[in-house]
């Protein structure tokens, strides 16, 4: 992994991170609420990782926004949940996916394989949690998801968040 990369991961880490935090303490179903801070708490563990190996960047500012939005449109925080583990999450591990098929060190190898172990963990975990929680009801909420697929899509993302040139 060259530094652009790991720079480029510590900053989604760092906004899921930071992220996280900032929603949980709003969330009005308990579940989510420890579900939140979990979540996010994962997150920043892998960002002090790359930290601690030299990587510095500003939090993503798209991924920032998105959490932002979801838990806005949902106090309870399963949107927030869902954006997280249902279309930032299956991005972040194409991407994970396609960086193992390049990386040739093995700093790099295992930064990718914990990046992927948390990833499909926090998916099954995640989504665990939401199925025994109450469905969302709100018809504004197909227009939010719709909307954050769309930035996917506007910053290039919409098959992976890696850095683009």
């Amino acid at each position: 992994m060259n530094w652009r990369e790991g720079d480029h991961l510590f900053g989604l880490y760092d906004a899921l991170y930071r992220g996280l935090g900032r929603v949980a303490p709003t969330c009005t179903n308990d579940a989510l609420t420890i579900r939140t801070y979990e979540l996010g708490r994962l997150f920043g563990a892998e960002a002090l990782a790359l930290r601690d190996v030299g990587c510095v960047t500003p939090p993503s500012a798209l991924i920032l926004s998105m959490i932002e939005h979801a838990s806005l449109e949902d106090p309870t925080g399963a949107l927030t949940l869902f954006v997280v583990t249902m279309l930032v999450s299956p991005r972040l591990l194409v991407w994970l996916r396609d960086l193992s098929l390049v990386s040739s060190e093995a700093d790099s190898s295992e930064i990718i394989r914990r990046g992927q172990a948390l990833l499909v963990s926090s998916m099954n975990e995640t989504g665990a949690i939401l199925a025994r929680q109450p469905a969302l009801d709100s018809p504004i909420l197909e227009g939010v998801v719709a909307e954050i697929l769309q930035q996917f899509v506007d910053a290039g993302w919409d098959e992976h968040p890696g850095p683009r040139e």
